[in-house]
C-alpha cells in the first residue's frame, strides 16, 4: 500500500557519525545463571528489528524488545514491553518522568504509543516519473560543495531530487535517531543519490552536544563548503533551523523555532504580534483544559459549543476533533495525548482550541531575506464524512486575482513575519471566520503529502513550490524573477486533487477496473494512485491516513475539471462502483461479529491487551473496562505490553468502592453505548470477578458469578476441586497464628520428611509471596509477614493460605472454552530453581506436546479441575505439579497465561496458535476456534521463553553489551527484553517482579534451543554481565 522505504530506494549510502548501534536498533538483551532443565525451543533464523522510538506514556524502560508478534497488529518489529503506566517522559528521555491523576488516563483511548502510521505514498505521477529517469543523467559536481536536506521523508525527497538535478551533491541528514516507518514517507520512483546520510541523535540529553557531534561528522566527511541546508519534512524544521544557523548559511535562525512548530506557541506568537489568531490553550493534564474552559464564554452556551482538540505537533488531519461538548472535549484528549501521531512523534500535550468556521484555505509561500512571494493558493474541499469532521476529500488549485485571494495573502504575510519566517518555504492553512481570516497552523517547510500537488500545480501556473526552494537557495537571483503571487501572470490551466475515500467496511476489497478505466479517460485525467489493496480488509476514510487513493485532475477548461471531479466522487460512493467488499463475516453464523458488535476487556493489562489488540486487528469495537479505581490498579498498570495498536473505543472507569455498585454502574453505561456487546472478557487475574459479573448480567457467554470466588480465592479453589472428588492440596485459610497451628497439627504435614509448608497469599499472581517454610518458626515468620499486607497486584491478603508442600516438577496447562467444552491450546513445563534465598524462582518455560509425559496425564487432571471450578468459557491458564506421582493442582487462572504475553511468539512458531488468539476466536469466529486442535498434538517447531534472573545487588551502569552482542547471534533468538535501565536499584531476582528480563528462543532443532537456552544460564551468572556503578 505504501511506498517504499528510504532504504529500499536507490541511494548511495556513507553512513557516519551518530549512527545507531545494533544494540540500540535491538534494544537491550537478557541473559540468566545456572544451569536447569530444558524441553523446549525452536525458531527461525534471527530476525532483524528495526525499533520505534520510545519516549512516553506507559514505559519506563530506556531499552526495548522486538517481535515478530506485532506484525499481527500493523507492526513490523516493534517493541513490546512493560510499561510503566501513566508515567510521562519527554522526547530527551525518561528524566522528567510526570505522574497523571485519574481522570488523565480515565479517558485515555490508547495505552502505550500508536504505532506510526504511513503516510500514503502518492507515486505514479509525471512528474515523479520524469524525476526519476532523470536521475541518471545528472551531471558531475563541478566541485566539493554540498547541500544537506533535513528529513527527506515527504516533499523532502523531491526537494533533495530537484537540488541533484541541478548537479548538487546533496547530504541527507534524518532529525530524530529512530526514524522507523516515516521512512516510508518517500515517493516511490525516486532514485536518490545521496553522498552521505547522516543521524542526528535526538535522545542526547544534551542537544547542544549531539548538533555539535553532527557538524564534526559532516567535517569528517569533508562535508564543509554548505551551500544551504533545506527541511524536507516536518520533522526536521527544528534541526535545520539550528543546523543552518550553525553552519551560517541562509537560516530562519533557532530563537523562533518552537513557535514554528508547536501550534500553541505559534498562536500565541501571532497573538502577540497584534494578527487575529484563535482562542486556545495547551495542556497536558485534564485539570488545565477544564480551568480554560471554566473561563470560556462559549461553555455557558452549551447549544453553540464548538471546540477543536488536536495534537499540538503533528501534521495533516491527524487527530483533530471537532467537540461539540464538554465530555467530548475529555475524549479527544484522552485519544491524543501520549499517543505516537502520524509523524511518529510522542503527543506530549493536547491543543484545544476555539472552532473557526468557515471554508479552509492553503497559502505556500516561500521567502527570501524577509521578502515573501505566494507559489501556490489551495481551496480545501473538506466535509464531514464517516464520523469524522474534517476528511478532506481533494482541494483545488487557486490564483491570486479570485476573491479573497487577496484578504489571504495580505494576512499570511503578517504571519509570517510573526514567526520569523523569513527564508525558506511556508505551508500555511487558514479559515475565512466570520469573515476575517485567521490562521489554523503554517508550517517553515513545503506543502507535504508526498508533492504528489507538483505536477497539478506545473500545469496551472508553470512552476512549483519544490523546485522554487532549490533555486531561492542555490540561486538568489531566480527568487527576483519570481511572480510575487501565484498566477499573477497568465493562468495555464485548472486544477483538483481528488483524494478517494471509502466509505465501506469489510473485508475482500474488490476495485472495479471498468471505474478506474472510467476514470483514466476523463480529459482532464494526469494521473492516480491506489492506496488499498484487492482483498484485502477495508476502513471508512476518516483521515489522511485513511484514504483509499489520489486521481490528478487538470485541464484548460475548468468546467472540464469540475465534472470529472464531481464524477469521480459519485463512483467512490457506496453503490457508485469503485469499491465494494464482503461484511466484516458470513452472514447467518451465530457468533459472527457485526459491526455494531464489541467486545468488553476488563483490566486490559498483561496478556489482556493482547486480547484487546487481537480484537482491534478483527476491527471490532472493543470496550476498556477497569475493574476498581485506577488508584487500586496501580500495581498491575505497569504490566501492559509495549508497542500494540491497542485502541479502546470507549473506556470505562470506577467511581465507586463498592463492588456491586460498580458492577451496575458499568452495566449502566454499556448499556448507553450504540453497541451490541457479544463478548465479556477477563484481561488480567484482577477482571475475573467483574468479568463474571458482567458476562452474566448481559447474558452472553459467561462462567457466571456464582463461583467466581473459587476462580479467585486459592483457598476455596482447592476445597471445590476436592468436593468434586478431585485430587487437591491439603491446606488452611488462617486469619489468625492459632488457625495456623490448629491446622498444622490436624493435617499432620509436619511429620513429613524433610519439613515443607507452603505459605501463600490467598489472592496473587506468580510466585508473589510464596514462601517455603522448612520449620515451624519459618511457618511463623512468614505469617506475619503475609497476614494483613498488599500483595503484588496491589490486593489485600486479609488472610494467609497453608499449605502443603507439593514436591516435584511444575507444568502449565494453558486452555480455552466453549460451551463447557475445552481446548488445551498449550502445555509448558516451568524451570523452576531455588536461587537467592527463594526456592521456587522462575527461570523459564519449555513447550510440550500430548506425546511427551505427563502432559496427556496432566490435562486430563485439569480438564477435571476446570468442570469442578465450572469455567465452562474462555481462557484458563493453569499450575500443575506431578506430586508422588500424579498431578495436583497449584493454581488456576480463568484468564490468558499472563508474562505480558511474552511466550506467544514460541507458542505461534511451536504449535501454530496462542492462547490469546484462540480465545478471540471462541468468542467472534467460531469457524476459526473450531480448527484449532483439542490437543497440543502437533509440533512445528521448538521453543523457550527464558527469564533473566539476578544473582547481586547495586545501581546498575549498564548491562554488558558483549553479552548482548553474544545472545542476538544466537541461532535461535528471537527478540529480548532488558527490563532495568542505568541507573536503577537491582536486586537479586526472588519473583517475577524482579528480573532482570526475558527473552525468546525458537528453531527447528530442538538441541540448538536447549543449547541457546543453557548458554543464557551461564551468561546470566557470570560476574560481569551485570555492570554496577
Amino acid at each position: 500500500r505504501h511506498a517504499r522505504s528510504v532504504q529500499d530506494l536507490t541511494y548511495t549510502f556513507v553512513t557516519m557519525g551518530n549512527k545507531q548501534s545494533a544494540a540500540a536498533a535491538e534494544g537491550n538483551a537478557e541473559n540468566l545463571p545456572p544451569p536447569a532443565p530444558v524441553n523446549s525451543t525452536s525458531s527461525p533464523a534471527a530476525k532483524d528489528f528495526s525499533p520505534l522510538k520510545k519516549t512516553m506514556t506507559f514505559d519506563d524502560r530506556s531499552t526495548s524488545a522486538f517481535s515478530n508478534r506485532a506484525e499481527g497488529f500493523g507492526l513490523n518489529n516493534t517493541a513490546l514491553k512493560r510499561a510503566s503506566t501513566f508515567n510521562a517522559y519527554g522526547v530527551q528521555g525518561g528524566s522528567d518522568a510526570k505522574r497523571f491523576a485519574y481522570h488523565d488516563v480515565m479517558y485515555r483511548q490508547h495505552f502505550n504509543m500508536q504505532p506510526m502510521k504511513k503516510m500514503p505514498s502518492l507515486h505514479g505521477m509525471g512528474v515523479l516519473k520524469a524525476a526519476a529517469s532523470a536521475a541518471s543523467e545528472l551531471p558531475p559536481p563541478d566541485d566539493d560543495s554540498c547541500v544537506i536536506v533535513v528529513d527527506t521523508f515527504s516533499t523532502g525527497a523531491v526537494v533533495a531530487h530537484e537540488a541533484m538535478k541541478r548537479g548538487h551533491r546533496v547530504v541527507c541528514v534524518v532529525s530524530f535517531k529512530d526514524s522507523g516507518a516515516i521512512a516510508d514517507m518517500v515517493p516511490a520512483g525516486l532514485e536518490l543519490n545521496f553522498v552521505a546520510t547522516l543521524g542526528f541523535d535526538d535522545t542526547l540529553e544534551d542537544q547542544d552536544q549531539a548538533l555539535d557531534n553532527l557538524v564534526a561528522d559532516l567535517e569528517k566527511g569533508g562535508f564543509t563548503n554548505v551551500l544551504a541546508v533545506m527541511p524536507g519534512a516536518e520533522t526536521g524544521v527544528k534541526l535545520c533551523d539550528r543546523l543552518s544557523e550553525k553552519l551560517g548559511v541562509r537560516t530562519n535562525g533557532s530563537a523562533g523555532t518552537e513557535a514554528r512548530r508547536n501550534k500553541y506557541d505559534m498562536g500565541e506568537k501571532v497573538r502577540a504580534a497584534g494578527v487575529r489568531a484563535v482562542m486556545q490553550v495547551q495542556a497536558t493534564t485534564w485539570g488545565e483544559i477544564q480551568t480554560f474552559l471554566d473561563n470560556w464564554e462559549l461553555t455557558k452556551t452549551p447549544e453553540i459549543f464548538e471546540a477543536i482538540v488536536k495534537p499540538v505537533e503533528s501534521a495533516g488531519s491527524d487527530d483533530v476533533t471537532l467537540c461539540k461538548s464538554v465530555d467530548e472535549v475529555k475524549a479527544a484528549f484522552g485519544n491524543i495525548m501520549g499517543k505516537r501521531n502520524g509523524l511518529g512523534q510522542i503527543n506530549e500535550a493536547v491543543l484545544v482550541q476555539e472552532y473557526l468556521s468557515g471554508v479552509e484555505y492553503v497559502v505556500d509561500t516561500m521567502s527570501c531575506d524577509g521578502e515573501h512571494k505566494v507559489c501556490t493558493l489551495w481551496e480545501y474541499d473538506r466535509q464531514p464524512t464517516n464520523g469524522a469532521g474534517f476528511v478532506l476529500h481533494g482541494q483545488r488549485c487557486m490564483t491570486a486575482d479570485e476573491p479573497l485571494a487577496q484578504e489571504l495573502i495580505v494576512y499570511l504575510k503578517k504571519v509570517l513575519d510573526a514567526l520569523e519566517i523569513r527564508n525558506g518555504p511556508g505551508h500555511a492553512e487558514v479559515k475565512m471566520c466570520r469573515g476575517t481570516p485567521c490562521l489554523v497552523e503554517v508550517g517553515a517547510r513545503c506543502h507535504g503529502a508526498e508533492g504528489f500537488w507538483c505536477d497539478v500545480i506545473d500545469k496551472c501556473i508553470g512552476y512549483n513550490q519544490a523546485n522554487v526552494l532549490v533555486d531561492t537557495y542555490l540561486n538568489p537571483e531566480s527568487f527576483a524573477a519570481l511572480p510575487a503571487e501565484a498566477g499573477a501572470t497568465e493562468r495555464k490551466g485548472y486544477g483538483h486533487i481528488k483524494f478517494l475515500l471509502s466509505y465501506i467496511r469489510g473485508k475482500n476489497l474488490r476495485i472495479s477496473q471498468a471505474a478506474l478505466d472510467e476514470i483514466c479517460a476523463m480529459p482532464s485525467y494526469l494521473g492516480h494512485e491506489i492506496l488499498v489493496k484487492e482483498g484485502a480488509d477495508v476502513v471508512p476514510t476518516i483521515d489522511c491516513f485513511t484514504w483509499a487513493g489520489s486521481v490528478k485532475l487538470a485541464h484548460e477548461d475548468q468546467a472540464v475539471v469540475d465534472a470529472d471531479y464531481a464524477r469521480i466522487h459519485e463512483l467512490e460512493m457506496i453503490g457508485g462502483g469503485l469499491f465494494e467488499c464482503d461484511a466484516t463475516d458470513e452472514a447467518g453464523t451465530t457468533d459472527a461479529a457485526t459491526p455494531s458488535d464489541a467486545v468488553v476487556v476488563v483490566d486490559p493489562f498483561s496478556t489482556g491487551a493482547m486480547v484487546a489488540a487481537y480484537a482491534n486487528n478483527y476491527g471490532v469495537p472493543v470496550i476498556c473496562v477497569y475493574s476498581a479505581k485506577l488508584e487500586a490498579l496501580k500495581e498491575v498498570e505497569n504490566l501492559v505490553p509495549q508497542g500494540l495498536e491497542l485502541h479502546f473505543d470507549h473506556v470505562i472507569g470506577q467511581e465507586s468502592d463498592d463492588a456491586e455498585e460498580a458492577v451496575a454502574q458499568t452495566l449502566a453505561k454499556i448499556g448507553s453505548l450504540p453497541l451490541n456487546v457479544i463478548a465479556v472478557l477477563a484481561g488480567a487475574e484482577t477482571g475475573v470477578g467483574m468479568a463474571d459479573k458482567l458476562s452474566d448480567a448481559l447474558s452472553v457467554r459467561t462462567n457466571g458469578a456464582d463461583s467466581t470466588e473459587p476462580r479467585r480465592n486459592k483457598y476455596l479453589m482447592g476445597e471445590k476441586v476436592r468436593a468434586a472428588g478431585v485430587r487437591a492440596v491439603a491446606q488452611r485459610e488462617c486469619g489468625s497464628w492459632e488457625d495456623v497451628v490448629s491446622f498444622l497439627e490436624e493435617s499432620g504435614l509436619e511429620a513429613h520428611e524433610p519439613y515443607r509448608i507452603i505459605c501463600k497469599p490467598t489472592e496473587s499472581a506468580g510466585s508473589d509471596g510464596v514462601t517455603l517454610c522448612k520449620s515451624r518458626e519459618d511457618v511463623e515468620a512468614a505469617f506475619k509477614k503475609l497476614n494483613k499486607s498488599t500483595n503484588q497486584l496491589g490486593m489485600w491478603n486479609e488472610e494467609v493460605l497453608v499449605q502443603e508442600f507439593l514436591d516435584g516438577e511444575e507444568f502449565v496447562v494453558d486452555t480455552v472454552s466453549r460451551d463447557g467444552e475445552h481446548t488445551t491450546v498449550a502445555c509448558w513445563h516451568y524451570d523452576k530453581r531455588p536461587a537467592n534465598g527463594q526456592f521456587n524462582v522462575y527461570y523459564g518455560q519449555h513447550a510440550l506436546t500430548v506425546d511427551q509425559d505427563p502432559a496427556q496425564e496432566c490435562i486430563a487432571y485439569i480438564h477435571k479441575v476446570l468442570d469442578a471450578l465450572e469455567i465452562r468459557n474462555g481462557p484458563s491458564h493453569a499450575e500443575v505439579k506431578m506430586c508422588r506421582g500424579e498431578p495436583c493442582l497449584v493454581e488456576v487462572g480463568a484468564r490468558c497465561h499472563g508474562a505480558e504475553g511474552a511466550w506467544i511468539d514460541c507458542a505461534d512458531f511451536i504449535y501454530g496458535y496462542n492462547q490469546a488468539q484462540v480465545t478471540l476466536d471462541a468468542y467472534i469466529n467460531p469457524d476459526a476456534y473450531a480448527t484449532v486442535p483439542k490437543l497440543p498434538t502437533t509440533r512445528k517447531g521448538h521453543g523457550a521463553l527464558a527469564f533473566m534472573v539476578s544473582y547481586s545487588s547495586g545501581v546498575l551502569k549498564n548491562v554488558n553489551e558483549k553479552y548482548l552482542e553474544e545472545i542476538r547471534g544466537f541461532k535461535s533468538f528471537v527478540a529480548m527484553e532488558i527490563f532495568l535501565k542505568p541507573g536503577q536499584k537491582v536486586s537479586p531476582t526472588v519473583d517475577c517482579f524482579t528480573f532482570v528480563g526475558n527473552m525468546r528462543l525458537t528453531h527447528n532443532d530442538e538441541a540448538v534451543v536447549t543449547a541457546d537456552y543453557e548458554r543464557v544460564r551461564e551468561i546470566e551468572s557470570s560476574d560481569d554481565f551485570l555492570i554496577y556503578e
